[in-house]
């Protein structure tokens, strides 16, 4: 037996209308060995009329270490502390969501194998 779902409340609601052209989610980070802290700033650009919403944050290490944030403040910035995390398998992630529905998933896996300072992004 098939099941049949009638999409237009979510078509009509949850972005039904908008356009996500222009629409680039950009989180740069900055991770500071040190301190232990991963430092994450908002670089995103919307397109005419929109703007940012809030931003959703995810670090995990591969030893099962979690730390969330947010912040929703456009061109803001937040800083996570990660004492005692493993930064060889530092992994982060960010949810980007635009006042008009626009959203990005953005990540870097295991990034002390790569660059301490770099940005997560996706463009449209």
């Amino acid at each position: 037996m098939a099941t049949a779902i009638d999409n237009k409340e979510l078509e009509t609601k949850v972005c039904g209308d908008c356009s996500c052209n222009g629409f680039a989610a950009i989180v740069k980070y900055e991770v500071d060995l040190k301190a232990e802290t991963v430092k994450f700033t908002d670089a995103s650009v919307f397109d005419t009329g929109d703007s940012l919403a809030k931003i959703i944050l995810h670090v995990s290490d591969g030893t099962g270490k979690r730390k969330n944030g947010d912040f929703s403040t456009a061109g803001g910035s937040v800083t996570l502390p990660l004492t005692a995390f493993d930064f060889n398998s530092l992994t982060l992630t960010a949810t980007v969501v635009s006042k008009m529905g626009c959203r990005a998933n953005v990540g870097s896996y295991n990034i002390g194998k790569f660059a301490s300072i770099s940005a997560l992004q996706h463009s449209t």
